[in-house]
């Protein structure tokens, strides 16, 4: 489990179970220099942890495509750090979002046909005859991107557009 303290004023999340280095904080000093880092280890208990400002957190579980954490705050009756998760609203309009979404689709088609670029061009060069399969499957590559070009601009939430996977 993550652990966080509040440091100057804010809620600073550490990653791992015993967060090293780590600075010490004015009102935690216990006996050692405020300002220097200072390397706990595994070898701190949890009440050692928490007499240093560290108490447990666990970050939720939640879709970033359309969730953010909007807050960290202390939870005094259980001595836990907690994160308030709220939907993302968009400053961009449903029109702004499905163009970016088309721009990103369009960039992977592209880099998708790049791929037999080479081919193309090594054809065209020699005039020589593209293997049909070749030709098969870039025509499907920009059907399909075609096809869902059509699905994005058919959604009509700013929230469905951020959940489509390309």
């Amino acid at each position: 489990m993550a652990k966080a303290r509040l440091e100057n004023g804010e809620v600073v999340v550490y990653d791992s179970n015993s967060p090293k280095p780590f600075q010490i904080i004015e009102g935690y000093e216990n006996d050692f220099i405020v300002g220097v880092s200072y390397w706990g280890g595994e070898s701190l208990t949890e009440e050692e942890w928490e007499s240093f400002g560290f108490y447990p957190y666990t970050k939720p579980e939640y879709d970033t495509a359309i969730q953010k954490i909007s807050e960290i705050t202390f939870n005094t009756t259980d001595n836990i750090f907690e994160a308030t998760v709220v939907d993302i609203e968009w400053s961009s309009t449903l029109e702004e979002m499905k163009a970016e979404k088309i721009q990103g689709l369009k960039y992977l088609y592209n880099q998708k046909l790049s791929e037999t670029d080479w081919v193309i061009i090594r054809d065209k060069e020699l005039n020589q005859a593209t293997d049909q399969s070749i030709l098969d499957s870039r025509a499907a590559l920009r059907t399909e991107c075609s096809s869902k070009e059509t699905e994005v601009n058919a959604l009509t939430t700013k929230r469905d557009i951020a959940l489509y996977e390309l």
